[in-house]
């Protein structure tokens, strides 16, 4: 399975990745969408951040992504920083694509609140699996066993 990043949201920009250690990969250049699919064009640059829009003027009817096409990856670290200026949105990985630019898979959240930021989310699945300040393991039967809390969920 492919390694797919999407994004959707009303607002959010990410600076261009910079590498810190010789292994990781930026997977942004800063200047365009190069490696990058986005079916609608709502994805732009400004100032080195990837930047994604929408308004009350011209909302988007449903989700919409934007999908790596370089080459899939295996384990991974993922490493970024978002800013986010009203409504929800997430990063997909070890997600499929459903065709229309939709996904099924787990989504790293991102709201502007308190709620949402943090968990992980199982797109066109089971829904929340790890509320914020919170791990779970799932088990070789697929039943899920809360572990110990990571931290303060209202940090």
């Amino acid at each position: 399975m492919s390694l797919l990043f999407a994004l959707l949201l009303p607002l959010v920009a990410l600076p261009q990745q910079v590498a810190d250690e010789a292994d990781f990969l930026p997977l942004f250049n800063g200047q365009d969408l190069d490696g990058w699919s986005d079916g609608g064009g709502l994805w732009t640059f400004d100032n080195g951040e990837l930047v994604g829009r929408t308004t009350a003027a011209e909302p988007i009817p449903n989700s919409h992504y934007l999908f790596w096409e370089g080459e899939p990856f295996a384990d991974f670290e993922l490493r970024f920083s978002y800013r986010i200026d009203g409504g929800n949105s997430g990063i997909q990985y070890r997600s499929q694509r459903l065709g229309e630019w939709d996904v099924a898979g787990y989504q790293a959240d991102i709201e502007d609140g308190p709620n949402y930021s943090g968990i992980l989310y199982e797109s066109a699945g089971r829904g929340i699996l790890a509320p914020r300040g919170s791990r779970f393991r799932v088990l070789e039967d697929g039943s899920k066993s809360d572990d110990a809390p990571l931290g303060d969920a209202a940090a």
